[in-house]
């Protein structure tokens, strides 16, 4: 049963987030590896966020087609989140 279920939403879950892809990513596979813990992570997709995802394993990650790049809009980010069963949102 999990006690808690975490949404985490950050700019981007491939290297062209820099340093804060490690940081981000083993910040949430540390908190999804607490006993009823569940992380759920989403992201506007770019070009890498699909050869990068397996560094995010085990965690959920859902990217989302980018309408305006010039300002990271995902509209299909925007409807997960508020469909989101998250008792939490994060974000990096």
């Amino acid at each position: 049963m999990t006690a808690i279920n975490i949404g985490v939403v950050t700019t981007s879950v491939s290297r062209l987030a820099g340093g804060l892809l490690t940081s981000v990513c083993r910040l949430n596979q540390s908190l999804g590896q607490i006993k009823g813990v569940d992380v759920q992570v989403l992201a506007p997709r770019d070009e890498f966020s699909e050869a990068d995802l397996s560094l995010w394993n085990p965690l959920r990650v859902d990217t989302f087609p980018v309408s305006w790049p010039q300002w990271q809009y995902a509209p299909g980010l925007t409807e997960a989140m508020v469909k989101s069963q998250a008792d939490l949102m994060h974000n990096n």
